[in-house]
């Protein structure tokens, strides 16, 4: 399973968790799937994976993509709600509090926004304020 982008990916030769990448994690100095694939590759020194890893890298790979694909929807769902929302000082205050909200989950971890979904919807939502 391949994704949708190349990324140039860099990790530490002493710490898989130490590296570079150019997709949204990366960029603010997360870890990343990308640095993980990259790791993993080179302590099997390319080897190519066995079935059974093969077939849990598929599950992990399709538990990911099921989290993106709901996160997606959640993000169109919540800019269509917004933009319904009457043009008022409280409304403004309410979408400031929400944005703050969704880049504190994203700061922390709490959001994989990988592929820049949630990113995408703050950026229309601030084009609603």
């Amino acid at each position: 399973m391949f994704g949708s982008r190349v990324y140039k990916v860099r990790v530490s030769t002493r710490r898989f968790d130490e590296g570079d990448c150019e997709c949204y994690l990366g960029q603010n100095d997360e870890l990343c799937k990308h640095m993980v694939a990259v790791a993993i590759y080179a302590i099997l020194g390319g080897r190519p994976l066995l079935e059974e890893e093969k077939q849990q890298k598929n599950d992990i790979s399709l538990t990911w993509f099921i989290y993106q694909n709901s996160l997606s929807e959640d993000c169109s769902r919540l800019a269509a709600t917004v933009s319904e929302l009457p043009v008022s000082l409280q409304t403004a205050e309410l979408l400031v509090d929400l944005l703050l909200r969704m880049d504190k989950k994203l700061c922390t971890g709490g959001v994989d926004d990988s592929d820049g979904v949630v990113g995408g919807c703050m950026e229309e939502i601030v084009g609603v304020t």
